[in-house]
């Protein structure tokens, strides 16, 4: 060996020698984080279809990860790839949920990763487990395909149930899009919904894999949905003891940072009393506040919400209100108040889904930083669904179901509770202040839609600001107050409808779950899939 050979190599610093192994790595992981990428992008675009965007096609998207599961080799692969989806389908559409962090002049910005990404990382597992069980259980492509919207649907409506449940934002309230659609809904319901249009999603697939037959048969399935849909929309409304009640609506749009301001609270309750008594040319027989609209503890300030009702009622309509409840030094409720029109408290209701984070702190023990997430006291939890009676005008008593914000989200328990009950109106009593002029506001418009058209039940919504709606039991909105707006709204109620999802609620999705499995499993045996290359 010569001494020239002998002697170092000094290469450029863009040529080390480590660069290959730079090259090699980039190799390896490139591949695999790339279709993750492409998964977390996809979802999040097919989450525009949600309301209050309503860009129904956009849940195209989701067939970019599921033609990407008829690649995967093993199971791990699969869930990862149906974890990002669903991280990508929750990341924006959840994202006003950090809003809650700052409003009211708080300072725990540094919560919001955990808002912001934590919990679309945590809602995404459930998709990842649909995705995982749809590779075990699809045995060729095409089937693969169906079970994904099966296995996908069943583990959305587990993530409703499931830690006291969390229905928000599951693919079938893209039905709330449009008044055909939400009479779907008042067929099969939300999870039902859900099945069916994640099939939709998906059955493009199913051409492009020119499994013609099962095509086919998901597609008459589908129109069968369809026209169920028109069926249910041509259905007349009856008459109720609500039928043509006349309610007045105030949205007083307080911002929440000045909300339990005491130096503003006066302003605050003399702006509900002059709107409650704003003249008008119908009787009316309810006056609607939001949810805390009193500011304060009824029983430390019975007088002062006691004449205020009275003011507002003018002596001749009895008035529904939001405030807090105490019943021991450490148990305290959120409350729905009913005041005569002489300003006596005749009934009450206290919330009994509660907000985890919000007004419990689950596991409180186990989490140290837990007091600067929920406070250091938690909300007790109701016992009772009501009902609210007020007596008209005519006479005829008509039974009130009473729902406190989050409460309308849950399609069973309202299902449930109206039976238990039975009501002829829903109240949901609301403050949406906290979430900001976000699209938060307006999905909890749209889920309080498919309540009234799943249940075929009017729905009035009275919000402190984010938004106020008169809801007829076909799920549309006839009044409404706007975010960010101070108004009055006055509304006859309408009749209800007879639907599908009161007599047997979620047994119509269970009976979609088992026809489709059996569908899947049938194309795999007695039509097998060949591959076209």
């Amino acid at each position: 060996m010569t001494r020239a050979m002998r002697q170092p190599i000094n290469l450029p610093m863009g040529m080390m020698t480590n660069q290959p192994h730079q090259g090699t790595l980039k190799a390896r992981l490139w591949p695999r984080a790339k279709p993750l990428l492409m998964a977390s992008l996809a979802g999040l675009v097919a989450s525009l279809a949600l309301p209050p965007h309503g860009v129904d096609i956009a849940i195209f998207a989701l067939l970019v990860p599921a033609m990407q599961l008829l690649r995967a080799e093993r199971g791990i692969e699969a869930f990862r790839l149906g974890w990002m989806t669903g991280f990508g389908w929750f990341v924006y559409s959840l994202f006003w949920i950090s809003n809650a962090l700052v409003v009211s002049g708080g300072g725990d910005v540094l919560l919001i990763p955990f808002s912001a990404i934590g919990l679309p990382l945590f809602l995404g597992l459930f998709w990842g487990l649909g995705f995982a069980i749809a590779f075990w259980a699809g045995r060729n492509p095409p089937s693969r395909l169906v079970m994904l919207a099966v296995s996908l649907a069943v583990m959305e409506y587990t993530r409703g149930f499931i830690f006291t449940g969390f229905p928000w934002n599951a693919p079938g309230m893209i039905l709330a899009n449009h008044d055909i659609t939400l009479a779907i809904a008042a067929s099969i319901g939300l999870w039902g919904g859900t099945l069916a249009v994640l099939l939709i999603a998906f059955w493009p697939g199913l051409v492009i894999l020119r499994a013609k037959g099962l095509a086919f048969v998901v597609a008459i399935g589908l129109l069968g949905l369809w026209g169920a849909g028109l069926w249910q929309g041509q259905a007349q409304m009856t008459d109720h003891p609500g039928s043509g009640m006349t309610v007045r609506v105030i949205q007083p749009n307080i911002p929440q940072d000045q909300k339990w301001n005491r130096q503003d609270r006066p302003d605050h309750l003399r702006a509900l009393v002059r709107a409650s008594r704003q003249e008008t040319n119908r009787d009316l027989d309810l006056i609607l506040w939001p949810e805390t609209a009193f500011a304060g503890f009824y029983e430390h300030e019975r007088s002062v919400i006691q004449a205020m009702a009275q003011a507002a009622s003018s002596g001749k309509t009895p008035v529904l209100t939001g405030t807090l409840r105490v019943q021991s030094p450490d148990q305290f409720f959120n409350s729905a108040m009913m005041f005569n029109p002489e300003g006596i408290m005749t009934q009450f209701y206290d919330k009994r889904h509660l907000v985890p984070f919000g007004e419990y702190a689950p596991l409180r023990e186990f989490i140290p930083f837990v007091d600067v997430i929920a406070g250091p006291n938690d909300f007790a939890q109701g016992d009772t669904a009501g009902p609210m009676v007020i007596t008209r005008r005519d006479g005829s008593a008509v039974r009130l179901l009473p729902l406190i914000c989050y409460e309308v989200i849950f399609p069973a328990a309202v299902r449930r509770d109206l039976a238990e009950t039975e009501a002829d109106v829903m109240v949901n009593l609301t403050n949406d202040a906290w979430f900001g002029d976000t699209i938060g506001p307006r999905q909890h418009l749209a889920m309080a839609q498919m309540r009234a058209a799943e249940t075929g039940r009017p729905l009035v919504r009275v919000a402190n600001t984010g938004i106020s709606a008169i809801i007829d039991s076909r799920g549309r909105i006839t009044h409404r107050i706007d975010y960010g707006t101070e108004g009055v709204r006055d509304a006859v109620l309408s009749g209800r409808l007879d639907t599908l999802y009161t007599r047997f609620g979620d047994w119509g999705f269970a009976v979609m779950i088992i026809m489709v499995i059996v569908m899947a499993f049938a194309s795999q045996f007695l039509t097998p899939y060949r591959r076209r290359m």
